[in-house]
Formats: C-alpha cells, structure tokens, sequence
C-alpha cells in the first residue's frame, strides 16, 4: 500500500517512509475491487499540511470523503513547531520524536475500522460541521465573539468528538504492534513499550472517555486546557475494555453527546437551529448500534486483523 516500516527499541514498529495518499488511494481501489466487501478498505487518507490537523479541517475531509490526515513532518506542528524540532530525538513519550509510529497507527486502522463504524461517525461529523459552519457565520455578523465562552463550549464539544475518534485509531492500531491489544485494562501497560506505557493510559484511554483509577491531572504529559476537559470527561472503568466498548465511545455515546449539546443550549434559536441539524443528519436514539450490532463489529474488526492486519 506504499509505506516501509522500520523497527526502533523504544517506540517498536514505525513508518519509515510516509506514503503518498493519490498512490494509497489507488491501490485501495484496485484492493477493493478484487475482495469480498466485509474485507474492503473503507477509510483514505489525505496529505495534511502540518502535524495535527486543526479539528476544522479534521472533520472537513472526514465528513467529505471518510480520509484522515496523515502528517507530514516537513511542513512543521500546528503548535508552531518547525520541522527540524519534530525530527529532534526526544524520549520520555513525548510524540515528537515518535510521528511515523503515531502516523503507523492511525494507518493501520484505516484497515481494521469495518464500515458501520465509520459511516456512523461521518454522520456524527456532519452534525459537528453544520455546527461549526453555523458558528462561523455568527462570528462573521458579529453576533458571536470568537473566544467567547459560547463558541468556547462548542468547540470543547467539536474536541470531544474528535477526540473520541482518534484515540479509537490509536487504540485499534495497537493490535498490530508487538504484544498489542485494545483489552487495556487486562493487559499489563509495559507491553505497549516504553512510550506507550506513558502516553496511552492518560491520553488515548482517557480520550475514548475510560481512564485507569490511577490517572489523574498530574498524570498528563504535559499542561493542556484540553487533555484536562478530556480527562473530566471519562469515567474510571470498572472492567475490561474491549474493542466493542469503544465502538460504543464512537458511535453511541457520540450521538448522545451531539443530541445533549442541542438539548443543552439557552438560546432558543440556536436550540432550534441545531435541532434541525440533528433531523438532516438523521441523528437520533434509534440510531444507535445495538449491543449484538456492537459485538459482531468487534468480531468482524478481529477477523479483519487475521486476513489484513498482519
């Protein structure tokens, strides 16, 4: 599919050699073609401009064409960082140093993600677009402030629901790393190697909305507004997380959050407004996966792994 792989003794497998996204998405297509369609390739990629893509232009081409970004160390972070800074050898599970794993992750999701999941987040996104697209016209007429507490809870939500999604890729591309699993809370944090044993319990659990007992704000690898808001939005789990669990952080709790947002609101005409964004995007408690639908998407996501994932 156009990527190399090394191997590194602290952060395990990595992407040495970043794929050009027009040559993935054609090889997808002569993939898809020839394989039955529970095997199929549903997600694509698009060439992002700066390490982490802003949550606008996340759920942009998320919604548009079902692709994530995939970061290109040469044009520098969206926190500022040049790109001689993100090529810098820096342990302690910090990212910087670990963009091709990070980015060998969410890549081999694309390939796990069966389809219902993903089509039922690109119905939640399009709710999430019409929002910041309706905000972003307030902010132009001068109606809305652009850092006013009313556009500051709305991106923390638009937060939320990115968040949610790419941990879900984090978390499903741990399955094709050495020792992997998504059962985090069975399975030993020292098996996910040196950065992971970090990085994944306060950040990528905490961001699917689970955290160990033991995580707490301290926990965090660094200072953040946002690590801290994902942090107050989890709940300590108390049982195994599996990867149906987190199908339902994706999918059911995010329709939920989307239909609590509009419930929530004091304005009445925005209160209004969002109510029909919920009705075009046919977002509503029975679209919510069953927990048998949730469970045979585990299955199918495991099954995947054995035919693809390998």
């Amino acid at each position: 599919m156009g990527f190399k792989e090394s191997e590194d003794p602290i952060f395990g497998k990595y992407m040495s050699e970043v794929p050009n996204p027009k040559l993935f998405e054609y090889l997808r297509a002569q993939y898809n073609a020839r394989v039955p369609a529970d095997m199929q390739i549903n997600m694509g990629l698009y060439q992002s401009k700066v390490v982490s893509a802003h949550q606008t232009e996340y759920v942009k081409h998320w919604v548009k064409d079902g692709t994530m970004a995939l970061s290109d160390p040469r044009w520098g972070s969206v926190f500022g960082l040049k790109p001689e800074q993100l090529s810098e050898n820096i342990t302690e599970g910090k990212e910087r140093n670990s963009l091709y794993r990070h980015d060998l992750e969410h890549f081999a999701s694309i390939f796990l993600i069966p389809k219902k999941i993903i089509d039922t987040n690109r119905q939640i996104g399009s709710f999430w677009e019409k929002v910041l697209r309706h905000m972003r016209s307030e902010i132009a007429k001068g109606k809305v402030l652009k850092g006013s507490p009313e556009w500051r809870a709305m991106m923390d939500d638009v937060y939320i629901y990115n968040r949610r999604f790419h941990s879900l890729t984090h978390l499903v591309g741990i399955l094709v790393r050495s020792n992997g699993s998504v059962d985090v809370n069975s399975q030993e944090i020292k098996d996910f190697g040196f950065v992971a044993r970090v990085e994944t319990p306060t950040i990528h659990w905490v961001g699917l909305g689970y955290k160990p007992s033991w995580v707490t704000k301290d926990s965090l690898p660094f200072e953040s507004r946002l690590l801290s808001l994902g942090l107050e939005q989890s709940v300590v789990a108390n049982k195994n997380i599996t990867i149906t669990d987190a199908y339902a952080a994706v999918t059911n709790e995010g329709i939920q959050q989307a239909i609590h947002f509009v419930n929530k609101q004091k304005n009445t005409k925005y209160k209004a407004i969002y109510q029909n964004f919920l009705a075009e995007t046919k977002i509503n408690n029975d679209s919510e996966l069953r927990p048998e639908e949730l469970t045979e998407l585990e299955q199918l996501t495991l099954r995947r792994y054995r035919i693809m994932g390998n």
